[in-house]
């Protein structure tokens, strides 16, 4: 799995790519909006987000690409969150356990 980024790194990429005006390097914005698609099925969401970002270049007013980035930024939230959620739970879990295996046996004090 790709390592997430946060939102404000997800902004701040997207502006910089942006500034920068980085041409296709891969065909024609209607291939390049097909291959970003694809990417973006397929959770690879750093491939996906600078095809959109050249689909934007190319034309600057595509409300698919700008509906899919903000799909990204949500996706990507998404499983940072479902990550700390996981890391949280996995904690829970050592906790419990460590506490289970102190515990006495209260029927031993009948």
């Amino acid at each position: 799995m790709e390592k997430l980024m946060s939102v404000k790194t997800f902004f701040k990429l997207t502006f910089f790519f942006l500034l920068l005006g980085l041409q296709s390097s891969y065909g024609s914005a209607p291939e390049v909006l097909t291959r970003a698609i694809t990417a973006f099925e397929q959770h690879r969401w750093n491939e996906a987000l600078g095809s959109f970002l050249n689909v934007l270049r190319e034309d600057p007013k595509n409300s698919q690409a700008h509906a899919y980035l903000n799909l990204i930024a949500r996706e990507m939230e998404s499983e940072r969150r479902m990550q700390r959620e996981a890391s949280r739970l996995r904690m829970l879990a050592d906790t419990s356990k460590r506490l289970d295996k102190r515990q006495i046996d209260s029927s031993k004090l009948e």
